[in-house]
């Protein structure tokens, strides 16, 4: 059951992780853009790109 778990946890972190590194450009953009919505793209990359790649890392 411990072995499971492990796993399980394994392949969510690793599922964070390639999320992580795919929305994290997004803030990127938004920093170095020109769009005028720049704020919210900046904290929608960071909830879908910094936070899941934090989680991923730590599990």
């Amino acid at each position: 059951m411990q072995i499971l778990k492990y796993q399980i946890g394994k392949i969510v972190g690793i599922l964070l992780s390639i999320m992580g590194a795919v929305f994290t450009p997004v803030i990127l953009a938004g920093i170095f853009g020109d769009d005028p919505e720049s704020s919210s793209i900046i904290l929608g990359g960071f909830a879908l790109g910094v936070v899941p790649l934090i989680t991923g890392l730590l599990l």
